[in-house]
């Protein structure tokens, strides 16, 4: 028998709109309208009191009896020897191939057709790593799994700051030791106990390298020429740069001594 709504069930409905009344629109939440002011209210129905919650576990019928008599025969990976899969291995056909003289493909393909070369596939590689496992040595029954415990934090030492020191002390040791070692290869250079190389030469002298010049443009550089000449001769241009040079001796300045006459010093 087909329950029915109570009064109102429908107010808070899509009723109208995605069609007429019907029991369903009770429990579809697409149908379902909030209150105003209010949030919408949602819930589930629970299921019957004879439903068991959880997934089912499928048993063995035969029981301890199947235990004892197969015990672990169909588990994968137990038996002592097992066939491992194969496959063709191409990589070493091609070389094989090559190493014959064989380069052209029709003789590539006529090798192939006789000659085979196997390889374990990847799933046969991880099962012979597992049986291979299972045939190496066990470890002995005292053997203890698991990191050994970290030695608690010598706090006093913090406090000293004993790691500080033993640093400072560390890197003035290595300090030390490049000088003492630097202060040998200078005395054994001075008494020319190494061999005179071009390494050497570098060290000893380097060639001072000249600054390249300016860049110009080459119609200023090559046809480019000036249009005054303050002097009317290169004897009085001469003449003027012979007086310049003599009058720099009383001036003042830093490098071209350009500046203010110098008094006269006693």
């Amino acid at each position: 028998m087909t329950a029915i709504p109570a009064a109102g069930a429908f107010n808070y409905r899509a009723t109208g709109v995605l069609g007429d009344k019907r029991e369903t629109m009770l429990v579809n939440e697409i149908h379902a309208r909030s209150k105003l002011g209010e949030p919408l209210r949602r819930g589930r129905s629970l299921p019957p009191g004879d439903f068991v919650y959880g997934a089912k576990q499928g048993g063995s019928k035969n029981g301890v009896a199947e235990a004892f008599a197969n015990w672990g025969v169909n588990l994968p990976g137990l038996q002592d020897k097992q066939k491992l899969a194969t496959e063709r291995d191409f990589m070493a056909l091609n070389k094989a191939a090559l190493s014959s003289g064989l380069v052209t493909a029709p003789e590539n393909f006529s090798f192939r057709a006789t000659h085979d070369i196997r390889r374990l596939t990847e799933d046969a590689k991880r099962e012979k790593m597992r049986q291979d496992n299972r045939t190496k040595k066990r470890l002995p029954p005292s053997t203890i799994y698991g990191v050994a415990t970290r030695p608690s934090t010598p706090i006093y030492e913090l406090i000293e700051h004993k790691y500080q020191d033993r640093w400072i002390a560390e890197r003035s040791g290595q300090l030390e030791k490049a000088r003492k070692q630097q202060y040998q290869t200078n005395a054994e250079f001075k008494k020319g106990n190494f061999a005179v190389n071009r390494t050497m030469v570098l060290r000893m002298h380097q060639d001072p390298v000249e600054s390249p010049p300016l860049w110009t443009m080459p119609k200023f550089s090559k046809n480019a020429k000036p249009h005054i000449d303050s002097f009317r001769t290169r004897g009085d241009k001469g003449s003027s740069y012979k007086n310049y040079d003599s009058d720099k001796i009383p001036r003042r300045g830093p490098k071209f001594q350009h500046g203010i006459y110098e008094p006269a010093q006693s």
